[in-house]
């Protein structure tokens, strides 16, 4: 009834600013009239249990008598539609004055029009109000609409993971488990790895009501395999943006997407011209190339820059997402593009400063070991997926030199080399590693295990 109600109220605003067209338009009213009486006529006669013989058969007659009303309201509904667009249209094609723009001008100035998730200005201007009256809001990734043609913009940052949760209890409201208490620490617990996104919250929402699951059973499968749950209506949101990108801005992205999405410092990009990098990267080494690649990152807030402490920083939904979009051969070079850079990043215990101690380098190193974890967690994930993935020796390297505690995981990425006396060089290394380490911690048969292993090696 509101709906039909809200169409009502259309075509009274559409007569009111008509100056022409007056026969057409009452005809048009006359046939609304028509319309409305015949669908309240079968509303009633349905309250009453009563079946309409001229406008439904046999078969019809058999269904719930609220299914027989909803086609009728849909067909109601859908014939209104294009009665106001036909109105529309004679107005438009109407004589113009200053009665005419008068209307419109007082009826923006009681109105606020709102222009969601809105990509470009480009897009945005040819439906934008001519008038200086009434209010509009925005709603878009690109920030840069905040300084034109807006007059000012409001960032909607995400939520921690306690009003998350309170937002995703919210939207399922009676549709959750009995046991309040998992119910509870399991949507705190999914809004923790959504990073507070609202737009994700209320997918996953969207999923659990659908599917008529439990938080805490939706969680367990989440956990299992998350890539499943996020390539459906929620990847689409993030593709339009991503299948812009060119390849430099890309290729950035791609690299962001294994690193540590909260702190990711520019001097990780800062190199020679002459460093043995990898091809793809050679944009880094021009300021004003570099300044390109970012700039659509930057705009549509896939990534944010600290000027001050020149770092890097983005969502973490947003190097997921991007994840997920790559095709595996991309997925493989970004990856070992951003092994390139914190491998040449990280200082080396063999230089002759360090002398095989980094103490004095430990802001560097600081820097940059957040990015080896990541890069380790993303490594483990990506071969869970696909057993074709594969490690780079510098990645293997990177593990070796400096973390002891992730010599599981370089024991696992060796595996995947094609040269046989790398994988036995450093394997037997990450063995001795190991082996000090249990030693220094009174685990000292497993040290002459692991020694002995190596030592055969």
């Amino acid at each position: 009834m509101k709906s039909l109600g809200c169409k009502v109220e259309a075509f009274k605003g559409y007569y009111s600013a008509c100056r022409g067209n007056r026969d057409q338009i009452k005809e048009a009213c006359f046939d609304i009239q028509t319309q409305l009486v015949g669908f309240f006529t079968s509303a009633v006669k349905s309250m009453r249990g009563e079946v309409e013989e001229t406008n439904y058969n046999n078969c019809d007659r058999q269904d719930d008598p609220r299914l027989l009303l909803q086609r009728r309201f849909t067909t109601t509904n859908q014939e209104l539609i294009e009665k106001l667009a036909q109105v529309e249209k004679l107005i438009a094609a109407g004589p113009s004055g200053p009665d005419h723009h008068s209307f419109f001008e007082d009826l923006l100035s009681g109105l606020t029009l709102v222009y969601d998730n809105v990509e470009s200005a480009e897009l945005l201007m040819p439906y934008w109000p001519e008038a200086s009256h009434g209010k509009a809001i925005i709603t878009t990734r690109n920030h840069s609409l905040a300084y034109e043609p807006a007059t000012s913009g409001l960032e909607i940052s995400s939520w921690d993971a306690k009003t998350g949760s309170e937002f995703l209890l919210f939207l399922l409201k009676r549709n959750i488990g009995s046991d309040i208490l998992a119910e509870g620490d399991s949507a705190i617990e999914l809004s923790r790895k959504l990073s507070g996104h609202a737009l994700g919250i209320s997918h996953m929402a969207g999923l659990i009501h659908q599917r008529s699951w439990s938080i805490a059973k939706f969680m367990q499968i989440y956990l299992k395999d998350p890539r499943q749950t996020h390539q459906s209506e929620l990847q689409a949101v993030w593709d339009s943006s991503f299948a812009t990108l060119g390849t430099d801005s890309r290729a950035f992205l791609g690299i962001a997407s294994f690193l540590a999405s909260e702190n990711i410092p520019q001097l990780l990009f800062e190199f020679e011209e002459d460093s043995c990098l990898p091809e793809d990267l050679g944009f880094c080494t021009d300021e004003f190339k570099f300044s390109e690649a970012t700039e659509p990152l930057l705009t549509f807030v896939l990534i944010k820059r600290d000027r001050d402490d020149r770092v890097f920083s983005c969502h973490r939904m947003v190097p997921t997402q991007f994840r997920y979009f790559l095709p595996l051969d991309e997925r493989q070079k970004a990856f070992d593009n951003a092994v390139a850079l914190v491998y040449h990043a990280f200082p080396k215990q063999s230089g002759e400063i360090n002398q095989n101690q980094l103490y004095q380098q430990w802001t560097q190193c600081n820097r940059c070991l957040q990015h080896v974890l990541s890069l380790k967690d993303n490594f483990k994930e990506e071969r869970r997926l696909a057993r074709s993935f594969k490690a780079s020796p510098l990645f293997c390297e990177l593990l070796k030199d400096y973390l002891e505690d992730v010599c599981e995981v370089n024991l696992l990425a060796v595996e995947t080399l094609d040269d046989n006396e790398q994988t036995t060089d450093i394997t037997a290394s990450t063995l001795s590693c190991q082996a000090s380490m249990y030693e220094s911690t009174g685990k000292v048969q497993n040290a002459i295990e692991l020694n002995t292993k190596g030592y055969e090696m």
